[in-house]
């Protein structure tokens, strides 16, 4: 006989939910400070998956262009003031907005940026070397959720940049207190980074020697020496030097003024413009007439990238993103100014390489980021541990691995909108008070501009790629007073305002249009 099959039930009690072929995972199955540890950090990386560089993008696009207006238009923007508030970024933002408004010719605007920045420093200055708030968030997070205060090149630069300001805003006096700044903020310098040697040398940093002693880290280290070139001692910025030197000539104080100049010299002893200028301080205690400075501001400073290191640590080899430098590519080598049928033909020669400056102080402070890092590493990799430990699926060390890699990037943050060099150059004024620019070898369109009577002129022009040539005319001289003579502007913008009695002085031989820079038809 055939056997019937059928189905055989045991009982008929209530059928609950399907019993589960592994055990249910407890998420946070490790202490309670762990579990804000990892909370925290979940929401640090995911806030910080945009960058800085992200956020500046719309200001840095038209401005590496050349659109100073446009990028101006950007600054004034709700959007981007509301930056200026942000704990990790606002005093970069200040900075950026207080450039890009100097570069489109609005002085007292860029002028109430940059005290704002100021004031943001002498806080930072202020305050405790390390906040235990930030190195916490950093060591679970990003690099970047630290609080931006600030490089040494970022506080001399300000500085420069609000002397020529002062020049737009007709304060001479004024202008030399920012010079004189500048060689404040270099002592400053000078003192932070020595404190900072000994406190790392204090610390015995032996993670942070063995990535700067590594072999990739050498190999990066040649490039950056290539950057460098021959570094100015004592973060000494030299166009700072420069001007000052030709400030404190018009002021009267001659001596001092020669005592700037052979600073320079033994700075930039390759630039042919500063030996003739310094034998004419020595010959004459006056300043000559119709003298006109070039200052050419070329190009667009380094940024950071990273690349990563494998080092032994405590918790076994461990992956450093360590951040580097990249220059950016100047498409223009030289400014030319020339005037009427040979009247004047001058070439501008570099003074101060930024890059040099950026990347001496970057190599000086690596150690004490590489230090940071290490510290953040371990302790992301303490928090992995105790999870591996309690995780029996590897479901929440899968988690915070993703955690780990995500959070590790290198702080990449840096002033974008300062020029890679300054260049100068000097000349007679011609006669008819014309004279052209122009890039040599580029087909940018030449520029010719109406150089208003004066007995010293300083012709400011800014280029960040093969921009339009947009200068901006300071004059110094009339009646002892500084005068902002042209806006840089495209389309044009209005004048600053200019005291009657200057106005009067100059009305007789100054036409109004003067000011207006033409385009010429020349290639």
């Amino acid at each position: 006989m055939k056997r019937a099959v059928g189905l055989r039930i045991k009982s008929c009690q209530p059928v609950g939910p399907p019993s589960l072929p592994f055990k249910p995972v407890q998420l946070l199955p490790f202490p309670r400070p762990i579990q804000l540890l990892l909370a925290g950090g979940a929401c640090l990386v995911a806030a910080g998956c945009r960058t800085y560089n992200d956020d500046i993008a719309p200001l840095v696009d038209p401005y590496s262009a050349g659109n100073f207006q446009v990028a101006a238009a950007v600054v004034h923007s709700e959007e981007f003031q509301r930056h200026y508030l942000s704990k990790s970024d606002g005093l970069l933002f200040l900075l950026e907005g207080g450039k890009v408004l100097f570069d489109a010719g609005e002085y007292d605007a860029s002028a109430a940026l940059f005290d704002r920045a100021a004031e943001r420093l002498t806080e930072y200055d202020n305050a405790a070397d390390v906040s235990i708030s930030e190195e916490l968030a950093a060591s679970v997070g990003t690099q970047a959720s630290r609080a931006y205060r600030g490089t040494d090149y970022d506080r001399i630069l300000l500085e420069l940049y609000q002397a020529f300001n002062e020049l737009g805003r007709g304060d001479l006096g004024e202008a030399l207190v920012r010079t004189r700044r500048i060689y404040r903020r270099q002592a400053e310098a000078v003192a932070r980074n020595a404190a900072e040697i000994e406190a790392r040398e204090e610390k015995g940093d032996a993670a942070g020697q063995a990535a700067l002693d590594s072999e990739n880290y050498q190999q990066f280290n040649q490039s950056l020496e290539a950057i460098k070139g021959e570094a100015y001692a004592d973060f000494v910025n030299p166009m700072g030097t420069f001007l000052s030197a030709l400030l404190l000539r018009e002021e009267g104080s001659q001596a001092d003024s020669r005592v700037d100049l052979q600073r320079l010299i033994d700075l930039r002893p390759d630039n042919r413009w500063l030996p003739d200028l310094l034998k004419e301080f020595e010959g004459s205690s006056e300043p000559t007439p119709d003298r006109l400075y070039v200052v050419f501001e070329n190009g667009m400073a380094p940024m950071r990238w990273q690349f990563s290191l494998l080092l032994p640590t405590p918790n076994g080899i461990t992956r450093f993103a360590v951040p580097n430098l990249k220059t950016m590519p100047r498409d223009v080598g030289h400014l030319r100014v020339q005037g009427a049928a040979g009247a004047l033909d001058l070439v501008t020669q570099e003074i101060a390489s930024v890059d040099s400056i950026v990347a001496t102080e970057f190599q000086a402070t690596l150690a004490t980021d590489i230090w940071r890092m290490v510290v953040s590493q371990v302790a992301k990799q303490f928090v992995s541990n105790a999870v591996q430990r309690d995780d029996d699926y590897g479901l929440l060390y899968l988690f915070t691995a993703i955690y780990r890699l995500l959070s590790s990037d290198a702080d990449l943050r840096t002033w974008r909108t300062l020029g890679a060099e300054f260049q100068i150059a000097y000349g007679q004024v011609p006669e008819d008070g014309l004279v052209k620019l122009s890039y040599p070898g580029h087909l940018a369109t030449p520029v010719q501009v109406r150089i208003p009577p004066a007995r010293t002129t300083i012709l400011f022009v800014r280029n960040p790629r093969v921009s339009p040539i947009v200068p901006r005319v300071f004059s110094i001289g009339v009646r002892g007073a500084v005068r902002a003579a042209a806006k840089a502007a495209s389309p044009p913008s209005r004048e600053l305002d200019t005291p009657a009695s200057l106005l009067s002085d100059l009305a007789e031989s100054l036409d109004p249009s003067s000011t207006v820079l033409s385009r010429t038809e020349e290639s």
